[in-house]
């Protein structure tokens, strides 16, 4: 059959192997003939609810095999998946579901602890599929449902951003977009028969496609994390080894949690082959030790925002190769093209430091009902015929080697300007990375003062690691103040919440707004 919808992948590999194992969780497997019949009596109940073309559905269930299912029932009658983070505050899930229209969630009896507080502040119509009013027995009991007619270039999902450098946005991806991404990657990490993708990342995050969309294009098996499993570094490690995960694809924290805390260096893993890494850069120090506990495994740094999906990969040739100075993001995929532009929109000399773009079939269409920041987010290239070439705006900061490999330089958005000086905190951070007893850094602005949060050092080791730090630093980038912490806050998807992290600190110190009477060696400790 033709494959140019989402819900396609599914019934295209059914019909190759009805049998083959489409996602596992290591304990229960779903077979694709059967996730073809849970996805057609979703959708033969959500056309019942008169669920049609274009709608936004949400998905808020754990991790599971029956999320699978229903992200291909909702796209099965042409409506479009929200999946929404179980964990989040009830005003959050309401203010999302009131954005995007939601009429109807798909849910289930143990998500009732969520749902009850969101009844109650939800002041919209919703209906809860999965819950009393149309429980799961009755949607397993249902007739098989044939697809209903769609277009490549309809809605499939919409995804928020985490939200953690301010008010989260929902991204409109379509089924072109989603298929594009999904064709991309599994060329590019060699996705053959008999493979299986680890499927870590929580539905709301991007990084879930890969599994998602990629296992049922080429008729692998996505192995399915579920959050318990990927609360525990050691369970991780044991699904890794054995599920014979032959691709890992996750945030760099959650390699270290389970280098550290989960014994990976102590096992064997001999169907693991790629080691795919993104969501934030990977500390040096850090990714010396992964990879020298997976010597078996080839690793690639994944970059790109979730508006594009992702668009440049860097495949890291060897412990050895990685150095202090941090990680490549490489070159743009033979889908995409790049420019970097500088502060007048015009590309940048070579060598010198601009913001990316990327025009490629994996970009979304835009912002969901916000026309003015879709408009904001896009450069466009004057091209043949009065047309022109549209390229999303990463708002990261890249440079461009003599060899075309792009080099990741921080946000725009993380760019500060202290005492007349602009300060780069990604660069701040890097510098204190390197030094061996630090696991991370979060670098911010406390008042009019440079500050950098640590973990894993200690207030001892605090003028060494300053020291190494000044080395490579300019005098007005070397933080003033320095915060020992245990951990670090989190967004749902595992990266560091800076804005919670300063925040945090701020209330904490006592400090805001007032530039310590110390010299540059002062520290604090928490």
């Amino acid at each position: 059959m033709t494959v140019n919808l989402i819900h396609h992948l599914p019934d295209a590999a059914a019909e190759r192997a009805p049998e083959a194992v489409a996602f596992t969780t290591g304990r229960e497997d779903l077979t694709y003939a059967d996730l073809v019949k849970q996805a057609s009596r979703l959708a033969f109940v959500l056309l019942e609810e008169e669920v049609g073309r274009g709608e936004r559905v949400g998905i808020l269930l754990r991790k599971s095999l029956r999320s699978v299912a229903a992200v291909f029932g909702i796209t099965r009658v042409g409506a479009v998946y929200v999946p929404l983070d179980p964990t989040a505050p009830p005003e959050r899930l309401a203010a999302m579901i009131r954005h995007c229209g939601i009429r109807h969630l798909v849910t289930e009896p143990a998500m009732a602890r969520t749902v009850g507080p969101l009844k109650s502040v939800l002041d919209t119509e919703v209906a809860f599929i999965g819950m009393a009013q149309t429980p799961w027995s009755e949607i397993e009991a249902a007739p098989e449902q044939p697809a209903a007619p769609a277009a490549p270039e309809d809605m499939a999902y919409l995804m928020f951003t985490s939200g953690s450098t301010g008010v989260p946005k929902a991204m409109v991806h379509t089924h072109s977009s989603g298929l594009a991404y999904a064709q991309a990657v599994t060329r590019l990490y060699d996705v053959r028969e008999g493979d299986r993708i680890s499927l870590h990342a929580a539905f709301h995050f991007d990084m879930s496609t890969f599994a998602l969309f990629g296992a049922p294009l080429t008729g692998t098996t996505g192995v399915v994390l579920p959050d318990a499993i990927t609360r525990l570094p050691a369970e991780a490690v044991r699904v890794l080894e054995e599920a014979r995960i032959t691709h890992w694809y996750s945030v760099p924290f959650a390699l270290v949690e389970m280098l550290e805390r989960g014994a990976l260096a102590k096992r064997e893993f001999d169907a693991l082959r790629w080691v795919i890494f993104a969501g934030e850069p990977f500390v040096p120090q850090q990714l010396r030790r992964v990879m020298s506990a997976l010597p078996g495994a080839r690793f690639s740094n994944h970059y790109g925002p979730a508006e594009v999906n992702v668009c440049t990969t860097y495949d890291v040739p060897s412990v050895d190769a990685v150095k202090d100075e941090g990680l490549p993001i490489g070159k743009a995929w033979d889908i995409a093209e790049s420019l970097i532009l500088g502060d007048d929109d015009n590309p940048v000399e070579q060598g010198e430091v601009g913001e990316l773009v990327i025009r490629s079939d994996t970009r979304m269409r835009g912002y969901w009902n916000d026309p003015e920041r879709s408009e904001a987010a896009l450069y466009k290239r004057p091209a043949a015929d009065d047309a022109y070439d549209v390229f999303y705006r990463t708002g990261d900061l890249v440079r461009e080697d003599g060899n075309g490999i792009l080099h990741y330089r921080g946000r725009k958005d993380r760019q500060i300007k202290l005492r007349g000086y602009r300060i780069e905190l990604s660069e701040v951070e890097l510098a204190f990375s390197a030094h061996a007893t630090v696991s991370e850094a979060s670098a911010f602005a406390l008042g009019d003062t440079l500050a950098i949060a640590l973990t894993g050092a200690s207030e001892m080791d605090i003028e060494e690691i300053r020291d190494t730090a000044a080395r490579v630093l300019p005098t007005y980038a070397v933080p003033r103040r320095v915060f020992c912490l245990r951990t670090f806050p989190r967004t749902a998807t595992g990266k560091i919440d800076h804005r919670a992290l300063s925040a945090e600190i701020l209330s904490q110190s006592g400090a805001k707004g007032v530039e310590s009477p110390k010299t540059s060696g002062e520290h604090h400790g928490q």
